[in-house]
């Protein structure tokens, strides 16, 4: 994401005292940001500031809206880069911006900071930051798509299929090469012919886990422990058809990869398999993630599925509820 100023260490010791309040630089900046990009006769940069949700330093969302007073629907990105490092996505905030959505551009813990489930934990967070403060960014909490690309796919494709049945159910989810299925990705990168980004995405997702599913010698709460933690990361497990949560509502879901991605298919059509509100498309040629964007085919259809997905609300508003880490 685009870092601006952050006050993610002015929030204090508890992190629900950061959910529950911005610290006082942050709820300044947030309201004069919001005030200018709403009153604003048109034009200027769309970003507005970067906010702590958490009291990590990481824990950070960067902020976006053109002029305008509308309601508008929202896109939350997670970014992906291994579980392990940042990506750029402010060019894409900027171009979602423009199209008329309050893009919230969100950091999330690394796996070098901690294991999962941290990572969804926080994206959970994000969620209830941007319910509770809707308002003040004239931004629809009823319309909420997640875009993750990457291992922010696996985040965003997860935490959606998590908070299904809760008051935070995202209207829906875009996921370009998710990582759908970690432990597909650590399986595939032990074979013969693996590349060297197959490789090192098997070594971060044993990483993210915090143990190798093929430990032989652990005690056997600690292998059940530890096999637990790989079928919780894969975002089937949450969906209708998983083990997590049979049955309930699906969460509508656009998932694309390239003919020849590092990250095959096969994590999405695995994912589609228990949710039968997700769409798979296979983007042709070689690449990656984001770049899937660059392919003007695929930025139009995946416009269209978030115009389509924000047109009307996914529901009534959702009611306040307390605001702990769930």
């Amino acid at each position: 994401m685009r870092r601006g100023s952050v006050w993610a260490g002015v929030c204090g010791v508890l992190a629900v005292a950061c959910l529950t309040a911005v610290p006082q630089a942050g709820r300044a900046a947030a309201a004069q940001g919001v005030r200018a990009a709403a009153d604003a006769p048109g034009g200027g940069d769309p970003y507005l500031g970067t906010y702590a949700y958490g009291p990590t330093e990481r824990q950070t969302i960067g902020a976006y809206r053109t002029p305008g007073r509308d309601l508008r629907p929202v896109v939350m990105i997670l970014h992906g880069g291994y579980w392990a490092q940042d990506s750029d996505w402010s060019g894409w905030a900027r171009k979602l911006a423009a199209r008329g959505f309050v893009v919230f551009d969100t950091d999330y813990r690394l796996n070098t900071d901690a294991p999962w489930p941290a990572q969804r934990t926080d994206a959970l967070a994000a969620l209830q930051w941007i319910h509770a403060r809707a308002a003040r960014f004239r931004a629809d909490p009823r319309r909420i798509v997640l875009l993750g690309s990457s291992a922010g796919g696996q985040i965003a494709a997860n935490t959606a299929e998590y908070a299904a049945s809760t008051p935070y159910r995202p209207a829906g989810v875009v996921a370009l090469s998710p990582v759908a299925d970690p432990y597909l990705a650590w399986r595939d990168g032990a074979r013969a012919g693996a590349s060297a980004q197959q490789r090192r995405l098997r070594r971060e997702a044993r990483k993210l886990a915090g143990c190798d599913p093929a430990a032989a010698k652990a005690p056997a709460m600690a292998a059940a422990k530890c096999r637990a933690t790989w079928v919780d990361m894969a975002a089937k497990s949450w969906a209708p058809g998983g083990p997590k949560r049979p049955g309930g509502p699906g969460v509508p879901m656009l998932l694309a990869h390239f003919a020849h991605d590092f990250v095959p298919v096969a994590h999405s059509r695995g994912l589609a398999g228990a949710e039968p509100a997700a769409t798979v498309t296979v983007v042709p040629g070689t690449g990656h993630g984001m770049t899937a964007l660059t392919r003007p085919a695929t930025e139009r259809r995946v416009l269209a599925w978030l115009t389509a997905r924000t047109r009307q609300p996914a529901g009534p508003a959702a009611p306040k509820v307390p605001t702990a880490q769930p």
